[in-house]
């Protein structure tokens, strides 16, 4: 998709939303789910996984920094969402933790 298209995040949206429903489906029930997303299309994920899962069922979002090498840093976060609630005591990825970023080398 092109960044001029105006349609760009329904377009967005309308390709990931079949695909989230097929993922929560495939879940077992004790199942977890973590997605890494930058910023551009976090807000939107965010709004279908709270659709999808529930959100209730969401674990946590943690900010990540991250440096490739030869590349200028950029910022990722991770999505955390289980199938049910009553699996809430599982900890994914430090999303049950606040994470500061820290500087690139």
């Amino acid at each position: 998709m092109s960044s001029e298209d105006d349609s760009r995040q329904t377009k967005w949206i309308k390709a990931m939303m079949p695909r989230l429903q097929i993922m929560k489906a495939m879940l077992k029930p004790s199942g977890v789910l973590a997605i890494c997303i930058d910023d551009n299309e976090l807000f939107h994920l965010r709004m279908m996984l709270d659709e999808v899962f529930g959100e209730e069922n969401r674990l946590g979002q943690r900010r990540q920094l991250a440096c490739p090498i030869g590349f200028q840093p950029l910022v990722q976060y991770r999505v955390g969402f289980v199938r049910f609630s009553i699996h809430r005591e599982y900890e994914v990825a430090g999303l049950h933790k606040p994470s500061t970023p820290r500087a690139c080398q």
